[in-house]
């Protein structure tokens, strides 16, 4: 009788840790780049086939990298500068209020050149998740304990 109780108030606690802002599926991540030959200036938007979020809680990341001859002027997601973190690397991190995911890079290149990067966008748990992953957990505790006794 006891382990049905518990058995209970573990699955309580699983589910509670699972949950993540309402609206949201989970974890988006997704890779772009482009080739580039010859002598040219870039501006190219990246839209990801139109995804888009629910306004909630999230952050994203973004990271990008560059070879051969190129010279970022910058890069921005939906307008929020990516931080230089090396010599043609970018990176960036921060909330997300929902909507289009738009990466945008400028730059040049003198030669044969290319760049790479990713996105991740990620729910953050509300508070009252964490709230119900410790009230599971404390439940699982006091059965444990009173199955003892």
């Amino acid at each position: 009788m006891n382990l049905k109780k518990l058995a209970v108030a573990g699955a309580v606690a699983l589910a509670a840790s699972g949950s993540i802002a309402a609206g949201h599926d989970g974890i988006f991540s997704e890779s772009f780049g482009s080739n580039f030959t010859g002598s040219v200036d870039f501006d190219v938007d990246h839209t990801f086939g139109g995804v888009e979020f629910d306004p909630g809680l999230l952050t994203w990341d973004l990271g990008v990298i560059g070879t051969g001859n190129i010279k970022f002027d910058s890069v921005t997601f939906n307008g929020v500068a990516a931080n230089m973190v090396g010599p043609k690397i970018y990176s960036g991190t921060g909330p997300f209020a929902g909507g289009m995911l738009l990466v945008n890079v400028k730059g040049s290149t003198t030669s044969t050149a290319s760049y790479g990067g990713s996105l991740t966008i990620t729910p953050v748990p509300e508070p009252e998740t964490y709230a119900l992953m410790l009230a599971g957990l404390g439940a699982i505790g006091f059965m444990a304990r009173r199955r003892k006794a």
